[in-house]
């Protein structure tokens, strides 16, 4: 067993208050001057992407830093491939946006969408359309219908930002619930199948600051984000197609991540536990 530090960045939720004030600032220069407002929302609108699909952190670093770990226990058996439990071990911040009726709404238009609605989504569209208004004015487009848009933008970032701020004032979330379940699954699948599998070596994986969304900066993170095999040229070789199994049917947030016929046998353990 080994742990591997990692530096973490890790209050989301100002991030992105950071960016929904910077966008609400740039809707309002976009009535005075759309050039000036427009560059605003094309910052705002980089930054908070790029946040988002974990790439280049630029408000984030405004946001305070701490050290975290990754704990992995691997097994080096020389067996053909990797099976990877992994489960967080960390405690995720409570707050309205988290809460039963603010959920269920966002599942209700989820459903009438037919697509999951994630938790910054109506933010990051917000932006999007903010940016495309700006971009209107610009090329001379009557502005009575760009007005009435802009505005339902503006409103929806305006809402967002106490239930941001509720987030940045709430305690984290049971840890029995968020995320004992899943560690002690693992646990319970490595103290059941270790050693035992005849084509995979079994690797744990107890992974820290989960909800960051995507604030971690180390090479253990980058290793781990794409799986053992970055650290493991051998089984790199031996098998080039990752393939990843959803372990739903495990408590908590534990999952499987696989290579060959991984799915398959991430499902076995599944029904074994």
């Amino acid at each position: 067993m080994r742990v591997e530090p990692v530096e973490v960045m890790p209050r989301y939720e100002l991030v992105h208050l950071i960016h929904v004030g910077a966008a609400i600032v740039g809707s309002v220069l976009l009535t005075v001057t759309p050039l000036v407002g427009t560059i605003v929302l094309l910052a705002t609108a980089t930054s908070l992407f790029a946040d988002l699909i974990g790439g280049v952190h630029l408000a984030r670093r405004l946001t305070p830093r701490r050290a975290s770990q990754n704990v992995v226990s691997p097994e080096d058996g020389g067996k053909p491939g990797t099976l990877v439990l992994v489960a967080h071990y960390d405690a995720a911040r409570t707050g309205a946006p988290f809460g039963r009726r603010t959920s269920e709404l966002r599942a209700r238009i989820g459903h009438r969408i037919r697509r999951p609605i994630g938790l910054l989504e109506p933010v990051f569209w917000s932006v999007i359309v903010l940016l495309a208004c700006g971009g209107l004015r610009l090329i001379g487009v009557h502005p009575g219908p760009v007005v009435l848009v802009q505005f339902i933008a503006t409103a929806i970032l305006i809402v967002s930002v106490p239930l941001l701020a509720d987030i940045a004032f709430s305690g984290p979330v049971p840890g029995a619930n968020d995320n004992a379940s899943g560690v002690a699954t693992v646990l319970r699948l490595a103290e059941r199948y270790g050693e035992d599998l005849e084509y995979f070596d079994l690797w744990v994986l107890f992974t820290a600051a989960s909800s960051t969304r995507r604030g971690r900066r180390s090479s253990a993170s980058t290793r781990w984000g794409s799986g053992p095999s970055a650290t493991s040229p051998r089984r790199a070789s031996r098998s080039p197609t990752p393939t990843t199994g959803a372990c739903s049917s495990c408590a908590g947030r534990s999952r499987t991540r696989t290579r060959r016929t991984g799915a398959t046998a991430s499902g076995r353990l599944c029904r074994a536990a």
